[in-house]
């Protein structure tokens, strides 16, 4: 089977790739860095449409472990935050629907997400994301 590992070159990756590929998969790797591999490496970006639909092509599974979490606050901002976490998981999702859906299996880091934009409230959005009704 093809698999899309999503943010590559993080912690969860770094386990999933390995043993992904002992069970004799076949990788396509999607990081934001280049990082050193022997898989097919797509340097992108998940806020990237263009990057997407080079990454899910021909892809039978995505495991989508890409996510900003605790040790990247303070180096990136909550609306970094909110558009790589949210933003980029619904892109690649929404890429992967009809004709032909996938296997997935998500790895996230909601808390970290829900955290950065709870302590910085994200202009003009409310509840989920919605507009903020109060503006």
């Amino acid at each position: 089977m093809k698999v899309l590992v999503t943010g590559a070159g993080g912690n969860l990756a770094r386990v999933a790739v390995p043993a992904l590929a002992a069970a004799g998969h076949t990788l396509r790797l999607l990081d934001f860095r280049p990082i050193d591999t022997a898989h097919d490496l797509l340097q992108g970006d998940l806020r990237n449409p263009d990057d997407l639909a080079r990454a899910v092509d021909d892809v039978d599974a995505v495991v989508h472990a890409a996510a900003l979490h605790g040790i990247h606050r303070g180096h990136w901002s909550p609306r970094d935050f909110w558009a790589i976490n949210l933003d980029g998981t619904f892109n690649l999702y929404q890429r992967r629907l009809p004709p032909r859906s996938p296997r997935w299996c998500w790895l996230a880091a909601w808390p970290s997400t829900a955290e950065a934009c709870s302590r910085h409230r994200m202009p003009g959005r409310g509840h989920r994301g919605q507009p903020d009704p109060a503006r």
